[in-house]
C-alpha cells in the first residue's frame, strides 16, 4: 500500500477520543524512516484540515537538522506546482513558505509530500541518529514538518531497519515483517498525539499488570524485571487515584540523552536516560514520569495558558506522592516532602523555601513564564509548592474526594486540551466551593507564613496558641497527638496572626507533631516543647 494511499484512507477516518472537549483538528501523516549508512531517509505526506481561508502559500516548520528538504502540494487531490521556496529560522526551527503557482481554496483539503535526510551523527537533545539506533522524542526537536509545535497529530510510522535491532514509535504495532537483512514495523495511533520513535540493539522485557507495560533497554534481563517489579505497584497507584491509564499499553525506553536531560514522556512511552533505568530506583521519579501519561499527555494544556504547569507538573508530581505514600508508606512521603530524597531536595518543602529566600514565590495559577528560566521557576514551584498544596488540600478535603474529582475530570477530557482554571472549576464544584478560599490564598497568591507554635501538654490535654508574625492568613494546621493509648489527629484552625487552641485526646498525652505529614507549605515552622514546670507554655524557635 502506498503512503499516499494510507493517507488518504486515514484523512476519511473519524477520531476516537473519549473526551467531553471539542474535538481537535487533526493532521494525518504517514511516514516512513529507512536506515541507509547510518543515517535515517525520511519521506512522506501529511493531511491537513480544510483550510480556513484561500491561500497561495503554504507554511510549514521542521528542524534544520533535516538536510535538504524537498516538497510537493495538493490540493483536493489535484498536484500544484511549487514555482518558489523559501526558509528562514524561527526559535531554532526552520519555517519553509511553500509558494504556490496556483491559489488553493478555503474549504479545501491539503496536503504535503516531503522528503529529507538526518545524518548518522545528528544530535539534539531530543533527537539523535547513530549508526545502530537513534530515537526523536514528540515534544522536542521538529523532526517531521509541522504547522505548530502546539498541534497534535495522528497517522502511520514505518521503521525500516536492519534485522537485529528493536522498534518502537507512537501508537500500536500493527505489523512486523522480515525480509532478507531487513525488517520493517509499522506503528499506528489514532491520535491526538505527538509522533516519536526509538530504535537500537534493546532487549525486551513485559509485565501484564496493571497495564501492559514493555520495557526496551540494553541492560540485563534481570535488571529488567527488576525494574518491572518495582514499577508495577507505583502505576497500580497511579492507576486508583487517577483513573486507567490513558493507553492501551505503556513502554518504557531505554535512551542516552547523554546528560542533556533524564527522560521525556511521549504518548504512551517514556523514554529515561540509563543512569535511571539501572541506577538505584527513585520511586517518586518513576511515578511523576508516568504520571504525565494522564497530566501532560493523556490531556494537554491549552496553548499559552496560566497555570499550565500546575496542569503537567502539578498534578504529575502530586501522583508521585500519592505512589510513595502508597507503596512506601506515610512516613516516607512525608519525609520526602521536607526533604526530598538521594541528596536532592526536588519537589521539597526545602526547595521551596530556598525559592521564597530568593524572592522566586510566584501566583501559580496565574503564572504565564517567558523564557527558559521562568519555565524552569514554573516547573519548580509546581513539583514543590504546587504539588504539596494538592497534598494539603487531599488532607482537609478527604484523599478519596480529591482523586475521585480528579479521575472523574480526567475521564471527561483525556485527549483534549483544558487550562488550569477548568481544574479549578472541577475541584471547587465537586467540593460544593467549601475550599474556594484554599484555592484562591494558595494558588492564586503567594501566601507562605513563617509559623511558630507555643503549646503546653497538661494531661489528656494540648493547649497553645500559633503565630503569623508575617503574611497572616487561614491556616488549617494538622496536629498529630501520641500517648500511650496510640495517636489521633486534629485540626487546629489558625487565623490572623495569633490563634488559640484547646484540644482533647482520649488520655496522656507524650507527644505532639505539628503539621506531621508536611503539607503546610509555610516559610518556616517552628514548634514548642512540653510545659515547663510553672505551667506556662514554652516558644519554639
Amino acid at each position: 500500500m502506498s503512503l499516499r494511499t494510507v493517507l488518504m484512507a486515514l484523512g476519511s477516518a473519524l477520531l476516537a477520543s473519549p473526551s467531553a472537549s471539542p474535538p481537535e483538528a487533526l493532521s494525518t501523516y504517514a511516514i516512513e524512516l529507512r536506515s541507509n549508512e547510518g543515517g535515517l531517509d525520511v519521506r512522506g505526506s501529511a493531511v491537513f484540515p480544510p483550510l480556513e481561508s484561500d491561500t497561495g502559500s503554504f507554511a510549514i516548520l521542521l528542524s534544520p537538522l533535516a538536510r535538504d528538504p524537498r516538497w510537493s502540494f495538493r490540493c483536493n487531490g489535484r498536484r500544484l506546482n511549487i514555482p518558489a521556496s523559501s526558509n528562514s529560522e524561527e526559535g531554532g526551527d526552520r519555517r519553509w513558505i511553500l509558494r504556490l503557482r496556483q491559489t488553493c481554496p478555503a474549504g479545501s483539503v491539503a496536503m504535503i509530500g516531503f522528503r529529507y535526510r538526518l545524518e548518522a551523527g545528528t544530535a539534539a537533545p531530543q533527537l539523535r541518529v547513530a549508526a545502530e539506533s537513534g530515537f526523536a522524542g514528540g515534544g522536542g526537536e521538529l523532526w517531521y514538518p509541522q504547522r505548530s509545535f502546539a498541534e497534535r497529530q495522528r497517522g502511520r510510522i514505518v521503521l525500516d531497519l536492519p534485522a537485529g535491532l528493536a522498534a518502537i514509535a507512537t501508537g500500536a504495532l500493527q505489523r512486523q515483517d522480515r525480509t532478507g537483512g531487513r525488517q520493517r514495523f509499522l506503528f499506528e495511533t489514532s491520535g491526538p498525539a505527538k509522533l516519536a520513535f526509538a530504535y537500537g540493539p534493546y532487549s525486551e522485557a513485559r509485565i501484564g499488570s496493571p497495564s501492559p507495560l514493555t520495557i526496551l533497554s540494553t541492560g540485563t534481563p534481570e535488571q529488567a524485571a527488576d525494574l518491572a517489579r518495582n514499577l508495577a505497584p507505583r502505576i497500580d497507584a497511579l492507576e486508583r487515584a487517577f483513573g486507567p491509564a490513558p493507553f492501551r499499553s505503556l513502554a518504557l525506553v531505554e535512551i542516552d540523552f547523554q546528560s542533556r536531560v533524564l527522560g521525556t514522556s511521549e504518548y504512551g512511552m517514556i523514554f529515561s536516560d540509563p543512569s535511571k533505568m539501572r541506577g538505584a530506583f527513585d520511586g517518586p521519579y518513576w511515578a511523576h514520569e508516568f504520571g504525565h501519561q494522564w497530566w501532560g499527555v493523556g490531556i494537554r494544556p491549552v496553548s499559552a495558558s496560566p497555570g499550565a504547569a500546575l496542569l503537567t507538573e502539578g498534578l504529575s508530581q502530586f501522583g508521585a506522592l500519592l505512589a510513595l505514600e502508597a507503596v512506601d508508606g506515610a512516613a516516607a512521603a512525608a519525609d520526602y516532602r521536607r526533604n526530598g530524597s538521594g541528596g536532592s531536595k526536588a519537589g521539597s518543602l526545602a526547595l521551596y523555601r530556598e525559592l521564597l529566600r530568593a524572592g522566586q514565590d510566584r501566583p501559580m495559577a496565574a503564572f504565564l513564564p517567558q523564557g527558559a528560566e521562568e519555565i524552569l521557576l514554573a516547573h519548580q514551584l509546581a513539583t514543590t509548592k504546587g504539588a504539596i498544596v494538592l497534598r494539603y488540600l487531599a488532607a482537609l478535603a478527604g484523599a478519596g474526594r480529591v482523586n475521585a474529582l480528579l479521575a472523574e475530570f480526567f475521564a471527561r477530557h483525556a485527549g483534549g486540551r483544558v487550562a488550569w482554571a477548568d481544574v479549578e472549576a472541577a475541584l471547587d464544584r465537586g467540593t460544593d466551593g467549601e475550599f474556594r478560599w484554599f484555592l484562591d490564598q494558595w494558588l492564586h497568591g503567594t501566601a507562605a507564613p513563617s509559623v511558630s507554635v507555643r503549646y503546653c501538654i497538661a494531661g489528656s490535654r494540648v493547649r497553645g496558641e500559633v503565630h503569623q508574625p508575617e503574611a497572616a492568613i487561614r491556616l488549617p494546621l494538622p496536629v498529630e497527638m501520641t500517648g500511650a493509648w496510640g495517636s489521633v489527629r486534629a485540626l487546629v484552625r489558625a487565623e490572623g496572626r495569633s490563634s488559640r487552641f484547646n484540644l482533647p485526646a482520649p488520655g496522656p498525652v507524650d507527644a505532639v507533631r505539628f503539621d506531621p505529614d508536611a503539607v503546610v507549605p509555610t516559610a518556616s515552622f517552628a514548634a514548642g516543647t512540653h510545659c515547663p514546670a510553672s505551667g506556662r507554655a514554652a516558644e519554639g524557635r
